[in-house]
């Protein structure tokens, strides 16, 4: 598989039978090979009953929401290649996708918290992804912007300080933004 295509979506909540039917609708329309769904809210029942709803054709691996907060499901189709879980947090969840071209690389998928403290934590654990010298896709909702462009509402002071981490993050470990299609604002 040369390119693979991934859905990423902060579906706020994915028990809700609308919200099944929206994905189930998205992956029909998208046709991705890789669907990241966050902030899942999802306890262990809830993911595994709709894991089961797309189990025929696609593997999967989740994190438990804690409560109502966060929650991250991965699935994959078999022709991605081989993908194996290799760390998560309550905040992550990392795969290793061994396949033709690149022949491995690494996706994180992530849902920050929005409390600065635990966010520096994250982003300075994430770090040391960047030493496995592996092409590395990280995507999710960071609850972060880059530049005050990606904010519409509220106050770019509020912003201010994630923001400082979440930038120094990005150059330090030289990532690339490769921007986004659908909705610029959640």
């Amino acid at each position: 598989m040369e390119t693979v295509k991934i859905l990423c979506w902060n579906c706020r909540g994915a028990s809700n039978p609308r919200t099944v039917s929206r994905i189930k609708s998205l992956m029909k329309s998208c046709q991705p090979d890789l669907v990241c769904l966050v902030e899942t809210r999802a306890n262990d029942n809830c993911v595994i009953k709709l894991c089961k709803t797309f189990s025929r054709c696609w593997e999967w691996a989740a994190i438990p929401a804690q409560g109502m907060s966060g929650g991250i499901i991965t699935f994959w189709k078999q022709e991605v290649g081989m993908v194996t879980p290799i760390a998560h947090t309550h905040s992550s969840l990392h795969l290793i996708i061994s396949s033709e071209k690149p022949k491995q690389w690494i996706l994180s998928v992530i849902y920050n918290s929005q409390h600065v403290h635990v966010q520096k934590s994250l982003w300075n654990d994430l770090s040391v992804f960047s030493t496995f010298n592996l092409p590395w896709v990280i995507l999710g909702d960071f609850n972060a912007i880059l530049n005050n462009e990606e904010n519409r509402g509220g106050r770019f002071e509020n912003y201010a300080m994630k923001s400082k981490f979440f930038r120094t993050f990005v150059s330090t470990n030289q990532l690339l933004d490769l921007g986004f299609y659908g909705t610029p604002f959640t």
